[in-house]
């Protein structure tokens, strides 16, 4: 009996150990929930990398060599006068005897072409061919309107120009010599870069090309952009 007693009192003893162990000790596993962390904003997205800068055409340099850029404009400068003259061909606006009677031809009237610098539909096409490169879109133009609408034609010898057509401009583009900027000339091409126009109003700027055949330089296809 005396053995059973003193056996239940240690285990009493040890069972009251146990608990004060649990009170004054804290639960590390099982605190106190905690509020979640809302100083930070949550993205419902990783953030996207910045996009890559696009780069930029490298600008040209420009050729200031006052001889190189003299004879380079003087070239431009006489093209493009000549360009002028071609605008006249192709609005059919060359000096002509309006004091002559029309000739009609093919349902058409005709009168002669009083300028002294053509007296045949060849003249026309040889300026053209020593002003613009063989084949290049002025030329092709030329043969267009002449096979569409006959709008000069020679007669015993002299060149005739139809009266009733008024065809558009050559170009609606325009070339301002005065920006001109040298960017490239040897002995077979010239490029330039000048502010132009289309239809008058500004239009930025653009590179003109030009190419030596044999003793003439020629306007590119890049003098239209219309």
């Amino acid at each position: 009996m005396r053995y059973f007693i003193i056996l239940l009192l240690i285990c009493v003893a040890v069972s009251f150990a146990a608990c004060e162990s649990r009170v004054s000790a804290p639960n590390q596993e099982t605190g106190p929930a905690q509020p979640p962390d809302t100083s930070q904003p949550i993205s419902a997205e990783p953030a996207l990398p910045e996009p890559a800068a696009i780069a930029e055409e490298p600008q040209r340099d420009v050729i200031t060599d006052l001889l190189q850029v003299t004879l380079a404009r003087d070239i431009v400068s006489d093209l493009l006068s000549r360009a002028n003259v071609a605008d006249e061909i192709y609005r059919a606006q060359l000096l002509r005897d309006d004091q002559f009677d029309p000739i009609p031809v093919d349902e058409s009237y005709y009168l002669p072409v009083i300028d002294e610098r053509f007296f045949t539909v060849q003249d026309i096409q040889t300026f053209l061919e020593t002003t613009f490169i063989r084949g290049g879109e002025a030329i092709r133009r030329f043969d267009a309107l002449q096979q569409n609408y006959a709008v000069y034609m020679s007669l015993n010898g002299e060149l005739f120009v139809n009266t009733e057509q008024r065809t558009r401009p050559l170009t609606l583009g325009g070339w301002q010599v005065e920006t001109m900027e040298l960017l490239l000339k040897d002995d077979f091409q010239i490029e330039v870069r000048m502010q132009t126009t289309l239809l008058g109003i500004p239009d930025g700027t653009r590179t003109l090309r030009i190419i030596r055949d044999g003793d003439n330089w020629l306007l590119g296809d890049s003098f239209f952009f219309d």
